[in-house]
Formats: structure tokens, C-alpha cells, sequence
């Protein structure tokens, strides 16, 4: 009797091993599969915040009603992101309620360095010419008048950057 105890014991026992190794094997596969959606979902979040980063813009404007004069710092802005300024200052605008009796430049400046113009026209054509430029957090953007004539005020800037 007891020969047969053991022997059911040991099939019972057997049966539950069985059981486990399943379990571990489930759980095993379970694992990866869960291993591999989270990859994924890093990857799409990395993605995202690549987009996002990439779309965000943060735009620097002033606007002065006077005639601007020559060396006149128009703005001073200290940027609290880090950001870029894409080369030839895309989306970056001037505007002149009235215009320049020649044509008028403004030069843009990171840290007191020049890195960038953007000159208005007597007929209001508005050309920009800069390379692709990066700030930190804190870095400065002016902007300075380097006009001298008469005619031009109402002058609205804006310097388009995109968030880093």
C-alpha cells in the first residue's frame, strides 16, 4: 500500500512539475512579449517627442513706432529654451508701417555676435540671411538697427526659432 502511495505521490508530483514548466514557459514568452511592446512604445515616444520638438516654435518680436537709428539695439531677450534659428531665419518676418527711404537692415545677434540681417526694401521686399544657428537657455537674441535715413518706423520684428 504504501509502494502505491509513493507512487501516486510521485505522479502527482510529476503532474504539478508539468504544470509549473508550462507556467514558466507562459510566463517566459509572456516576458518577451511584454519586453517587446514596451521597446516599441519607447520607440513611438522617442518618435513623438522628436516631432514635437522639432514643431514647436518659439518666436522673438519687437515692434518700435520710431524711426530706429543706427547701432540702436531695438531688443535684447535672454531665450529660456534651448533653440535654433534655421538657416536663411525661415519664418522669421519684418514689416514697416512705413517704409524706408533706402533699403533698412537689421542685424540679429546671438551673445553680441552677429549671425543673421534681415533687410526691408523702399517697395517693402523683405530679404533674410542667416546660417542655422543654436542657443541654450539664457542665450541672448538682439536685435539692432543698422539704418541710418529717415522714412522708416513702425517696425515690427520677428525672429522664428524652433525648440530643441
Amino acid at each position: 500500500a504504501i509502494t502505491a502511495q509513493d507512487d501516486a505521490i510521485a505522479a502527482a508530483v510529476l503532474a504539478q512539475d508539468a504544470v509549473i514548466a508550462d507556467a514558466v514557459a507562459d510566463l517566459a514568452a509572456l516576458s518577451a512579449t511584454v519586453a517587446d511592446d514596451i521597446t516599441a512604445q519607447d520607440a513611438a515616444i522617442s518618435g513623438i517627442a522628436a516631432t514635437v520638438a522639432g514643431a514647436l516654435h518659439y518666436d522673438v518680436s519687437v515692434y518700435s513706432g520710431v524711426t530706429p537709428a543706427f547701432g540702436q539695439v531695438l531688443m535684447s531677450i535672454p531665450l529660456p529654451y534651448a533653440c535654433s534659428v534655421p538657416a536663411g531665419m525661415v519664418g522669421s518676418m519684418l514689416s514697416a508701417l512705413n517704409l524706408p527711404a533706402s533699403s533698412a537692415t537689421l542685424t540679429v545677434r546671438k551673445n553680441g555676435a552677429d549671425f543673421g540681417t534681415i533687410t526691408i526694401s523702399t517697395a517693402g521686399v523683405v530679404t533674410k540671411a542667416a546660417a542655422a544657428t543654436s542657443f541654450v537657455a539664457g542665450d541672448r537674441i538682439d536685435i539692432v538697427s543698422s539704418y541710418s535715413g529717415s522714412g522708416f518706423s513702425g517696425v515690427g520684428c520677428v525672429i522664428s526659432t524652433i525648440v530643441s
